[in-house]
């Protein structure tokens, strides 16, 4: 994530590079390419995050419902760092541009945005849990089935 965080004022910078040698600088097209950035790192970021967490529930030997709830709470928190920093992006732009009263907005749509990344890493990890959780219970009588015809059949081990 620190990558992320880090790249993103290089990735700004070009945008308003660009549209600066184009004299569009203070335009809503550069309000709209930085927060289409940020969104994009966020959601990038909250994929990640799903990834590595559901790789954590599918290899735990023991999971509970509360581990996937902490884990839930873990993984929504590791957005923050980031989350503030495209707030800030978003100000500075809307600053450059010369249109600070349109912060407010850009930032309700970055909220959203993070909001249903948070959303997404929650079901996510639900999700997985509850597939691990069906696998156990699918496969226990089949398991039972072999450990009993071990014992009670005179097989070895």
């Amino acid at each position: 994530m620190q990558k992320r965080i880090a790249s993103l004022p290089t990735e700004i910078q070009a945008i308003q590079h660009e549209l600066s040698a184009k004299g569009l600088v203070k335009s809503g097209a550069m309000l709209k390419q930085v927060l289409a950035t940020c969104k994009a790192s966020i959601e990038a970021q909250s994929e990640t995050v799903v990834a590595e967490y559901e790789w954590a529930v599918r290899q735990a030997l023991f999971a509970s419902q509360s581990w996937v709830e902490r884990l839930v709470v873990d993984a929504s928190e590791s957005l923050e760092q980031l989350y503030e920093a495209t707030q800030g992006h978003i100000r500075r732009a809307c600053h450059v541009a010369g249109t600070p009263e349109l912060a407010v907005r850009l930032l309700r749509d970055l909220e959203a945005t993070n909001a249903a990344a948070k959303d997404s890493i929650a079901l996510s990890l639900r999700s997985r849990f509850a597939e691990r959780s069906r696998g156990l219970i699918r496969g226990l009588p089949s398991l039972l089935s072999r450990i009993a015809s071990r014992i009670f059949g005179g097989g070895g081990v």
